[in-house]
Order: structure tokens, then C-alpha cells, then sequence
């Protein structure tokens, strides 16, 4: 059984690609397994800029910068390695991390202006005639392998969305600094202009930015909101309906442009994170505020709109449908199985994905992309979205009325029973329902969890 995952496994990552962009999706496909492959097919640079990635054997990643045939390319000087690393569990054990990395000869910096890089890509060998680029939702980790809808672009000889990548490293390696030895310093710093490609588009909100030696500073108001921006020209242009899953929905100009989809006519699914769902009885005393300029900071700040979506009266408000990722009747736990993956899906034809969380914290305490691909021309990634989408929104719900009847026998019977299960798609309503079945019984539902 082994020999077989293997060979299938092998079969997978040496199928010629018959398009220059693929997708691949967590859990179910062998993405950091790929990102080794092309790790090991590099022949002259490997420029990273990572939020977070496991540095253990365990990963793929790790294994094959460890090999000896990359380890000797590095040591020969054949291959320069870069990565501006952010880490999520705070400075102290980045800086751990990064110096293990520096072990390997890669050469590691650290963006310090009070924005966080929350980029996941990877430019492979820029400056040959076959660039390659990796980038999406997703943090090199096994945890988001293993548990997380994500999904991770694999760009092949696109010269322009290299020289984009590759120009986004080049000014974020500029504004670190150095964690250890400098053991490259800077290469592939020539990026010449690229003809643009309508078809595969990228977007970066470190245009919101001033970059000055070591200081990243706001660009003035009407200059910025550049993510946004570009999600929202997305929603107007939608003919027939707009699927949409991120982790979050807490842009106030979004909100505004679906709310105006929906009046025209447009069928807009929208699937967020368990960590979206608020209580009923908080969801019945919000008010959404009046705003003059929805772009204004007060107006998106700590906002989760994807209830008023589902609760509030407007035009069109039947064209709309919320539901959420849940998988624990334990709210404090909505990082174990999270639904991370943030795109956009406008009448099945065009897919906007990256790093960017739909969130004013996203657009200016973050660096971030947006992937723009057009179904035309990569036909096949397009398709895999919306297979993704199709799966997601159904998610396991036939096993709801099954979770809730041996909620009810534990909470009647005085027994217990596993408070986790396998993530659903749920209703507001539906989710209302499994946390208030305690009232029906006079318990703690905690009470009848294990």
C-alpha cells in the first residue's frame, strides 16, 4: 500500500502540465511535495518571502534544502537562496528559526516597520529563460497541509508575473534587515519590464506604502487601498453570480459592492471561517453604522459583515446565501480546521486569489497579493476553483441532522460525546441551533462535551 501512495504520488508530480498555471488545494493535494520539486529542478535562485513555514524534516520543503544535491549547489555558489521570513509566534522564535535556515546557506532577513509580510511565494530562477513562480493562501506548514482549505498557485515560464514576484522581493529585501550572516546579499536585482499578460495578473497593497531605507509608511489616503480596491472592481463587473470563500469578510466596500451585486441580480454565495460566527443574541443588538466614505479606517476596523449580510432586509437580499466552516462547538477553537483560503470566483470565468484577508488590518498592516486569472486562457486552474468552491459549499452537510440527534441523546441522557467533528458548511441558523440546544435542557452544552 505504501509502494502504491508512492507511485501514484511519483506519477502526480512528473504528469506534464498542459497549462502554465496550476492549483493545487489543502488537504487534499500534495502542494509542499511539489514545492519541493521545483526546489530541486532550480539551478541558479530560490527567492522566498514566507509569513510562516515548518523548518522540520517532516516537511517536503525542509528535506530537499537539506539534500546534498541542494546543499552542494549552494555551497558551490551555483544556487543563492533568500527568504524574508516573518513567523507567527512573535520575533523570538522567527529570529530561532531564521538561524537554523542560515545553517542551510540560506540567506534570511526580517521586514521590522510595524508590517507584517504575509506574502507566501516563492521566484525560482528569475533570471533564466524559465522563471517560476509559487504563491497563494497558503504558509508552507504541514498544519495547513493536513487541516486548512487553502490553495497554492504553481506558475510556470510567466515571465510576467515573474518580474512582478520578482520586483516585490527586491523591495522587501531592501527595507530588512539582516538576521545572521550575509550570505548573499542581493541578486536578480535587474527586472526588466515584462509585457503584460491579461490573462494572469497580480495586485500588491506595498503599493499603500512608502519604502525609505528601513522605514514602510502610508501612502496618503486616496492613494491606497489598493487590494480592495481591486475586489470591489471584481464584484461590479459580475454578470451572473459571485462565489466567494475567505477567511474573512470585514471590508466595508465589499460589503457595499455585493450588497449592489445582489440588488442587480446577481446569486452571491459567500463562505467564511468559523471565527465569522457571532452569537445570535450579539448578532440581534448590532447595528450597522451609517457610513459617508465606506474607505474610511472606522468604517471596516473590527466590522465582521458576514452576518448583516444574512440578517439584514435589502435589495436583492434573496440572491444572497452565508454560510460558515464550523467544526467545533468550542468557539475558542477556529484555528484547527480553518477555512483560509481567500478568492473570489466571478461568473465561473475569472478567479481573484493570494495571501490578502479581506480585512482593513490585510490591507494596511500586512503585506499582501491578489492573483488575477482569467478562465480563457488557464481554463484548467479556473476549473479547479470552482470544483473547490462546489465541494466546499456543500461540506459534509448531511452529517448535520446526525451531529445535532447525538447532541440531543447526550445532552438527555446525561452522556458525553465528541464536541469536534468533520467541518461543515452551516447556516447562521443552523450553527444557532447546536449551541443553544443546552437551553432545551437546562445544561451547560459543555457539559455533555468530552
Amino acid at each position: 500500500m505504501k509502494l502504491l501512495r508512492v507511485l501514484c504520488l511519483t506519477a502526480f508530480l512528473s504528469t506534464p502540465a498542459y497549462s502554465e498555471v496550476e492549483v493545487l488545494f489543502h488537504p487534499f493535494d500534495p502542494t509542499l511535495e511539489k514545492a519541493a520539486l521545483w526546489i530541486s529542478e532550480a539551478q541558479s535562485s530560490i527567492d522566498l518571502a514566507m509569513y510562516n513555514l515548518d523548518v522540520t524534516d517532516a516537511s517536503p520543503v525542509i528535506r530537499m534544502l537539506k539534500s546534498d544535491a541542494i546543499q552542494s549547489k549552494i555551497s558551490s555558489g551555483e544556487l543563492k537562496v533568500r527568504m524574508i521570513f516573518e513567523g507567527y509566534k512573535g520575533k523570538s522564535h522567527a529570529t530561532k528559526l531564521a538561524l537554523g535556515l542560515e545553517e542551510l546557506g540560506i540567506d534570511l532577513r526580517f521586514l521590522k516597520s510595524g508590517r507584517k509580510v504575509h506574502h507566501k511565494f516563492a521566484v525560482l530562477d528569475y533570471n533564466t529563460d524559465q522563471p517560476r513562480v509559487i504563491s497563494g493562501s497558503a504558509n508552507w506548514s504541514l498544519g495547513s497541509r493536513s487541516n486548512y482549505n487553502e490553495n497554492i498557485l504553481f506558475m510556470d515560464d510567466e515571465q510576467s508575473m515573474a518580474s512582478r514576484f520578482q520586483s516585490e522581493f527586491n523591495l522587501l529585501w531592501s527595507a530588512s534587515e539582516e538576521v545572521g550572516e550575509e550570505l548573499v546579499g542581493n541578486v536578480n536585482l535587474f527586472v526588466p519590464e515584462a509585457g503584460e499578460d491579461p490573462s494572469l495578473q497580480v495586485t500588491m497593497n506595498s503599493d499603500n506604502f512608502r519604502f525609505s531605507g528601513l522605514r514602510v509608511t502610508r501612502k496618503s489616503y486616496d492613494e491606497g487601498y489598493v487590494l480592495t480596491r481591486e475586489l470591489v472592481r471584481a464584484i461590479d463587473s459580475a454578470k451572473e453570480k459571485l462565489e466567494i470563500a475567505t477567511t474573512r469578510f470585514k471590508l466595508r466596500p465589499v460589503y457595499d459592492a455585493v450588497l449592489r451585486a445582489a440588488a442587480r441580480g446577481i446569486k452571491v454565495q459567500l463562505l467564511v471561517n468559523m471565527d465569522q460566527y457571532d452569537p445570535y443574541q450579539d448578532r440581534k443588538k448590532w447595528t450597522l453604522p451609517e457610513c459617508q466614505d465606506p474607505y474610511l479606517e472606522s468604517c471596516s476596523a473590527s466590522m465582521n459583515f458576514s452576518h448583516f449580510l444574512d440578517k439584514l432586509e435589502f435589495d436583492g437580499h434573496e440572491n444572497v446565501e452565508v454560510r460558515i466552516k464550523f467544526f467545533n462547538l468550542d468557539p475558542t477553537a477556529y484555528l484547527s480546521r480553518q477555512m483560509h483560503s481567500k478568492y473570489l470566483i466571478v461568473d465561473d470565468q475569472t478567479v481573484w486569489t493570494g495571501s490578502f484577508n479581506w480585512s482593513y488590518s490585510g490591507e494596511y498592516s500586512h503585506i499582501e497579493n491578489l492573483v488575477k486569472i482569467q478562465g480563457g486562457t488557464h481554463v484548467e486552474a479556473v476549473a479547479g476553483f470552482n470544483r473547490d468552491f462546489a465541494q466546499l459549499w456543500d461540506l459534509n452537510r448531511s452529517q448535520y441532522q446526525e451531529f445535532k440527534g447525538r447532541m440531543i441523546d447526550a445532552l438527555k441522557n446525561d452522556k458525553k460525546t465528541d464536541c469536534k467533528f468533520e467541518p461543515m458548511a452551516l447556516t447562521f441558523t443552523e450553527i444557532d441551533i447546536l449551541l443553544r440546544m443546552g437551553w432545551w435542557y437546562d445544561k451547560e452544552l459543555k457539559d455533555a462535551c468530552e
